[in-house]
C-alpha cells in the first residue's frame, strides 16, 4: 500500500524529492508503524504490572516496597535525559550519512567532470571530512547507546539492592 502511494506522485512530488528521499521515507514509515503496533499495549499493561509486582512485594517485604518503587522511578529519571541525548546524536549522525551519500551520489554521477578538471583530490577531501564529522557522531552515539545499555542492565540489580538492603534495614 505504501509503495503503491510512492508510485503514484504526482511530478511536483517528484521533484521536490529525491528518490532516495522517498524510499528512505517508506522504510522508515514503515518500521514506526511496524513498532507502534508492538508497543501499543505497554500503554495499559505496564501500570498494571507495575501495580501488580508492587502488591507483592508489598506483601512480602512490607514498607520495603517503597523504596523500591523510589528506586525505579530514580532509575528512570537518570535513564530519561541520556536516552534523549541518544536519540540527539542518532539525529545528526543520520543527517551526517545523508549528506555524505549525497555528496558522494552527486561525485560519482559528476566524475567525467572531477576528472577532466582535475578535482579528484578536492573532492576526495570534503568526502573525508564528512566521513570524519560521520564518524564522530557514530563514536558518540555507540557511547551512549553503551551507557543506556549499562543502565538498563544495572537497574534491576540497583532496585533489588535498595529493596533487600532496605528491608534489612527495618528488620525485615
Amino acid at each position: 500500500m505504501v509503495y503503491q502511494k510512492g508510485l503514484k506522485l504526482s511530478s511536483l512530488a517528484k521533484q521536490s524529492y529525491i528518490s532516495r528521499e522517498v524510499v528512505n521515507y517508506m522504510a522508515v514509515d514503515v518500521q514506526i508503524i511496524g513498532d507502534y503496533s508492538w508497543y501499543l499495549h505497554d500503554i495499559w499493561m505496564l501500570p498494571l504490572q507495575i501495580i501488580f509486582a508492587l502488591a507483592v512485594l508489598y506483601k512480602n517485604v512490607g514498607i520495603a516496597s517503597v523504596a523500591t518503587l523510589i528506586a525505579t522511578i530514580i532509575s528512570i529519571v537518570i535513564t530519561i535525559p541520556v536516552a534523549k541525548i541518544q536519540e540527539d546524536y542518532q539525529g545528526k549522525l543520520m543527517a551526517g550519512k545523508d549528506e555524505r551519500m549525497s555528496k558522494t551520489s552527486e561525485c560519482l554521477k559528476n566524475m567525467r567532470i572531477l576528472k577532466l578538471q582535475a578535482w579528484e583530490d578536492k573532492c576526495r577531501v570534503k568526502l573525508k571530512d564528512m566521513r570524519c564529522v560521520e564518524f564522530r557522531w557514530l563514536r558518540k552515539a555507540f557511547y551512549s547507546q553503551a551507557f543506556i545499555t549499562f543502565l538498563f542492565w544495572s537497574s534491576p540489580i540497583f532496585v533489588l539492592a535498595v529493596t533487600f538492603g532496605t528491608s534489612i534495614l527495618l528488620g525485615g
